[in-house]
């Protein structure tokens, strides 16, 4: 990882999102680079400003009016769609040329977020 390319790990360091590695040696990136500092302080307080408005709670009002509301809205009846049915169905050959990329995209993805959560 060039030393350029470590700038742009200062957000995912200030959202403490890198990982063990990136996080050690942006560490000592961190330690000789004064932009980064300043970089990562300014995140932090943005940051830290989000979710300070987040925790806030709503008046109590305003669930007051939400559940009066709910309560006098009119719903819609069901909808029923009539089913077609079919003589048999799917033929083992059918069935695999259908699940078997569902299963390998399937297994792909467990594998990246597997890899991803190493870190």
């Amino acid at each position: 990882m060039t030393e350029s390319s470590l700038h742009h790990l200062a957000a995912a360091y200030s959202l403490d999102a890198l990982g063990r590695a990136e996080r050690t040696r942006f560490d000592l990136h961190l330690a000789g680079c004064y932009l980064c500092r300043e970089t990562v302080a300014e995140m932090r307080t943005t940051v830290g400003a989000f979710g300070e408005g987040l925790a806030k709670e709503p008046p109590p009002e305003i669930g007051e009016s939400v559940m009066r509301r709910i309560r006098t809205l009119p719903q819609d009846a069901p909808r029923t769609t009539s089913v077609r049915k079919r003589g048999r169905g799917l033929s083992r050959d059918e069935a695999v040329a259908v699940l078997l990329p569902f299963a390998v995209a399937v297994s792909m993805a467990a594998g990246v977020v597997l890899l991803l959560l190493r870190g």
